[in-house]
């Protein structure tokens, strides 16, 4: 998460950083029209669509979470890196085009940035259920560092999106919005590629 700037609170910081990578992930997801779609992501078994899925499934959990869900966050969070979670969001969102997947990106995402605003830097402590990954083993963590990944779960995305279509990976604003960054290539290694 970014440093925070001046005394801007944790939680604002979070939300532009949600609102600014959406917006370079929405002109991303626009450039992606017909047989784009289909690529298959070269490390994974995802297509191109199968991600944008993905995507627009997982502002759904972090609904739950901040709505202190926490049947539906121990379900969800049990299982993101296993796959299950993760296969039954893509298989769920089957054959819908890339106009409903972006209407329902955009619909979570108002929904889950509304309920972070409600939240106090405070209330970041709370602990929730995470799965694990490289870094940490499966337990409690704050969902301050939750977020941290969330901020960033657009970006991951978009790099594998973008190993499948090179003729927009040279674009330069893609490029920069997605330049070196510790924590986006330590989760990129974590999450794997679908």
């Amino acid at each position: 998460m970014s440093k925070m700037r001046g005394a801007q609170s944790t939680v604002n910081v979070v939300i532009d950083e949600l609102e600014a990578n959406r917006a370079m992930f929405e002109a991303l997801c626009q450039a992606c029209q017909g047989e784009r779609l289909e690529r298959a992501v070269p490390a994974g078994h995802w297509t191109v669509q199968d991600h944008l899925a993905h995507v627009a499934s997982f502002d759904e959990l972090a609904v739950g979470l901040l709505r202190g869900d926490g049947r539906m966050a121990e379900t969800a969070l049990a299982s993101p890196g296993s796959e299950t979670w993760n296969e039954a969001q893509v298989a769920r969102r089957a054959g819908r085009s890339l106009a409903m997947l972006l209407d329902e990106m955009a619909a979570w995402r108002e929904r889950s940035v509304g309920l972070l605003a409600q939240q106090t830097d405070n209330s970041l402590s709370a602990e929730i259920y995470f799965s694990g990954d490289a870094r940490r083993a499966a337990g409690m963590i704050s969902l301050r560092l939750w977020l941290e990944s969330w901020s960033r779960h657009d970006m991951v995305h978009a790099r594998w999106i973008l190993s499948a279509l090179p003729e927009l990976a040279v674009n330069s604003d893609y490029q920069s919005w997605l330049a070196d960054d510790p924590v986006l290539d330590a989760m990129e290694r974590e999450e794997g590629r679908g």
